[in-house]
């Protein structure tokens, strides 16, 4: 039964000050500490191997499975051949990047049906974590937690060990922050060059239902491809060369295909981006309150502008595919975010929490400062940046929103950085053929009229937010109707060099006349005008206060665990290595609703919509399907099932994460979470909070039957019971 709002509340405060465990979907954990704080509570739940068969530097263990893919997404090694798995939405750029009108593979597809027609990554790199250890003591002794310079003594000891470890070409180290900056942790690393793209499905696969289905449950998308990771002869990290060979992993993860049944032990495991569960209600008003209204706001006239234009142009729905669909997710995610914190009314149940704790423990001071103290200054710190927070959002957003002023941009903060007189000729000549080296990556997805008609979409709420004679200081006008600023971006798109890749080349030869030129170009005058406002009226008062929110929230962090000694904290995600596990489960989203746990084949010819694009059927598809032809990748009933949902902890950055099952078996491709589950950055909610996740039978299904790769297959583990 859903539990009432009452009984949320009271579920809410009791995980957060009551000295009680995370309940067992909760929490990011890091995998070294596993076998220490969680390998028991993971054998209650299911899990049918050790702790150090997921995290071991004796032997190979399933952290030498994960890689973190590209820097934002997560992969995993399902074949001994150096064979990777991630999302279809991972790998987009890269798949863009080698299509083009007459090799359409975002729309058609692609499979290499040999080694040698796979298709080099550039610049795409793929990282293993080798080990991982606490650095704590090391970085943190003899500094107080008040210490008036901490943060630039810790960034020192950081940056030191770092150096001294970083000797070898290819394999590295990085040190976190955990807790708040409460606890550090050295992770090794091995990152590998060499990535080549072997085959992903059509868009009407991997990208089936789009946006209108993104952030949502029921799903029916094939969320995949497929890059194969290349190595030197003796299978270390190397650049590109057509005699390199497949990368020959630790250990791969082998494929199950034995069916799912409800409440089933899963896990996933990947580099989770970033959540805020331990915010004080202040900064989470300011989210739900000001930044994601704001965000919002501009991204809805971005998207309106662009998705017109798409459906009107197959040139520029190529261009602006990935684009659009890197605007979409985020501003989908902050309006579900929105909705989940009015739903769990986990601003109310912050102010209660809070109350309490200056109530019972206020005068306490475990951090060096009281409770009290502390609370009030995030209180106070949060009311003053919250105009500064505005303006930065629309200068970020409905400003350099704006393809052509996000073009100026750089070229204007490196004639900002040249202002001090300390630069010289050479460095500025090496700026400006940094900037100028990124153009034809630029300019071969710029369609000049599509970003005239978004910018005048957005500027205008930039704009609003300025004085009269702050638009006078950047643009030279008040611009302060709609034909006025028609007229000034026309007379600007038609002068700016930066308006077209034609313009910009002529001067690559000669970077000093390059130099020159952009001095005077009128949208560089405008983005330097506008730099510089930004850095004097904005920038420094935004960063000061979220530099003391940083450091306050640091305190809050060690006060709530020093409160709560019995609870087993986990630390927000950063971007590292974390395991999350829970179980297959269904969900009710709201009263008199109720969503099933998995989806087959049937619903995706439920939705086809030949009027839509983003429901399209691929006729390969419906051949399978007219057929049922589904071999060995049907459930017992003989359907076929396409994605299904469980209770893990996920969000950004577990794109492309493996869900495993209890022996540690591929069972799926972590790939969203549900729209009203999106708030799990901030709350989590048991009885809402869901991972979607693509079914290993369908991926080995499109491979197989739609694809006709088989061959692939061959240098899997599948098992099949």
């Amino acid at each position: 039964m859903r539990m009432n709002h009452k009984h949320s509340v009271l579920l809410s405060f009791c995980f957060i000050f009551f000295p009680l465990y995370s309940i067992a979907d909760e929490g990011m954990w890091i995998l070294s500490m596993i076998k220490e704080l969680k390998e028991a509570d993971m054998k209650k739940a299911g899990l049918e191997i050790n702790a150090e068969d997921i995290y071991s530097i004796e032997k190979s263990s399933l952290k030498d499975a994960i890689v973190h893919f590209g820097g934002g997404c997560t992969g995993e090694m399902i074949s001994g051949e150096g064979l990777l798995l991630t999302n279809h939405h991972c790998g987009y750029s890269y798949i863009q990047s080698h299509s083009s009108l007459e090799k359409d593979y975002l729309t058609d597809g692609y499979w290499a049906m040999k080694r040698a027609d796979e298709l080099p990554c550039k610049d795409l790199t793929v990282t293993f974590i080798t080990s991982i250890e606490e650095v704590s003591a090391k970085i943190l002794e003899g500094i107080s937690d008040t210490a008036r310079q901490r943060d630039a003594l810790v960034s020192s000891r950081i940056k030191a060990m770092e150096s001294e470890y970083n000797k070898e070409p290819d394999s590295k180290v990085f040190i976190r922050g955990f807790f708040s900056d409460n606890r550090y942790f050295l992770f090794h690393t091995l990152t590998f060059r060499d990535v080549r793209l072997v085959g992903t499905p059509p868009s009407s696969i991997g990208k089936f239902g789009s946006d209108t289905d993104n952030w949502m449950w029921p799903r029916h998308t094939g969320d995949f491809c497929l890059f194969r990771v290349y190595a030197s002869k003796d299978n270390r990290p190397a650049d590109y060369a057509s005699d390199n060979i497949p990368f020959k992993p630790k250990h791969f993860l082998p494929v199950s295909l034995k069916d799912l049944k409800e409440d089933d032990f899963t896990m996933v495991i990947g580099f989770p981006g970033r959540t805020q569960e331990y915010l004080s209600s202040y900064s989470v008003d300011l989210i739900r309150n000001e930044t994601d209204p704001n965000r919002v706001k501009v991204r809805d006239a971005r998207l309106e502008a662009l998705d017109r234009e798409m459906r009107n142009n197959d040139t520029v729905r190529i261009r602006y595919a990935a684009k659009y669909a890197s605007v979409s997710n985020a501003w989908k995610k902050w309006i579900g975010e929105m909705r989940g914190i009015d739903r769990t009314n986990i601003l109310s149940v912050k102010a209660e929490q809070e109350s309490k704790l200056i109530k019972e423990h206020g005068t306490e001071s475990p951090a060096g400062v009281s409770a009290i103290e502390i609370l009030r200054s995030i209180e106070n710190t949060v009311s003053s940046m919250r105009p500064f927070s505005r303006k930065r959002d629309f200068y970020q957003e409905a400003f350099l929103g704006s393809e052509i002023f996000s073009a100026g941009n750089p070229v204007a903060a490196a004639m900002i950085r040249w202002e001090d007189g300390n630069v010289s000729n050479e460095q500025r000549v090496k700026d400006i053929k940094q900037i100028a080296n990124g153009w034809p990556g630029f300019y071969k997805n710029y369609h000049k009229a599509t970003d005239f008609l978004v910018t005048m979409k957005i500027l205008p709420m930039f704009l609003a937010e300025l004085s009269k004679e702050e638009r006078e200081e950047i643009f030279g006008d008040d611009l302060s109707d709609k034909e006025g600023v028609e007229n000034y971006l026309k007379r600007l798109y038609a002068k700016s060099i930066l308006a077209s890749f034609e313009k910009s080349a002529k001067y690559n030869d000669d970077p000093e006349r390059l130099i020159k030129t952009l001095s005077s170009d009128p949208v560089v005058q405008v983005c330097l005008k506008a730099g510089r406002w930004f850095n004097r009226n904005v920038k420094p008062t935004y960063a000061k206060a979220e530099a003391e929110i940083n450091s306050l929230q640091r305190l809050w962090m060690k006060t709530l665990m020093s409160i709560n000694k019995e609870r087993l904290f986990y630390p927000d995600a950063n971007s590292t290595l974390r395991l999350t596990y829970g179980k297959v489960k269904p969900y009710k989203p709201y009263d008199g609703a109720s969503y099933y746990w998995y989806t087959t084949i049937d619903g995706i010819m439920e939705k086809e919509n030949k009027a839509l694009e983003e429901f399209h059927v691929d006729d390969r598809l419906k051949q399978a399907y007219s057929k049922k032809d589904y071999g060995n990748y049907a459930d017992d009933n003989g359907d076929l099932r396409v994605a299904f949902i469980a209770t893990n902890h996920t969000t950004g950055g577990n794109s492309g994460s493996p869900v495993l099952n209890a022996k540690g078996q591929f069972i799926g491709i972590n790939f969203d979470r549900n729209w009203e589950g999106t708030m799990s950055d901030i709350v989590y909610d048991p009885e809402r909070v869901r991972n979607i996740i693509c079914s290993s039978g369908y991926i080995l299904f499109v491979i197989d039957k739609v694809a006709g790769a088989g061959h692939l297959l061959t240098e899997m583990k599948i098992l099949e019971d």
